[in-house]
């Protein structure tokens, strides 16, 4: 990717005529990031807190962000926590769309779409909390549904209602 990489370039001249450009907690986000690919528990780091959430392991990551299995301190409870991928080398438009995406997820109210309970910001680090599931992702369990057409038929069912209740709310999902 051209501009990716001219971005990071850049970035990477800039932090070495000065100070580092990363503070410490986004520094730790990233390094886990790249280090621990799907599980922080792989790579024997621990990432520890991010603002009210104490985060335990990546549990999810795609094109925009990466999700992790926290603690959210003030209530003492288990959450998701998504956070923009890569903060500095992030355009203003993709922390726009990050935060839409947050906002338009927690104006969601439906038993197959996971609700949304804080959006915000923390040393210009963007993130959204939300209930966390546990269980299998939805690509884990697609070659058992091969031989069951059936079962494959009733989650396609569930899933097309939640995308329908989306839909009813003007809400596109992309992925």
């Amino acid at each position: 990717d051209g501009p990716l990489r001219r971005r990071i370039e850049r970035l990477l001249e800039m932090d070495s005529e000065g100070p580092p450009l990363l503070n410490p907690s986004v520094e730790l986000v990233e390094e886990a990031l790249v280090a621990a690919g799907p599980s922080c528990e792989q790579s024997g780091r621990v990432i520890t807190y991010f603002g009210d959430y104490r985060l335990q392991e990546v549990i999810g990551s795609g094109a925009m962000g990466v999700v992790y299995r926290a603690r959210q301190m003030s209530l003492n409870r288990e959450v998701a926590s998504k956070m923009i991928r890569g903060v500095l080398v992030s355009s203003e438009g993709d922390r726009r769309r990050f935060k839409l995406e947050a906002e338009a997820g927690a104006s969601l109210s439906h038993p197959n779409i996971v609700p949304i309970y804080e959006v915000g910001e923390y040393e210009q680090q963007p993130y959204f909390s939300m209930k966390l599931i546990d269980g299998r992702t939805l690509e884990e369990c697609l070659d058992s549904f091969r031989t069951r057409p059936r079962e494959a038929a009733s989650l396609m069912i569930v899933i097309a209602r939640a995308i329908h209740a989306a839909h009813g709310h003007g809400i596109l999902h992309r992925d």
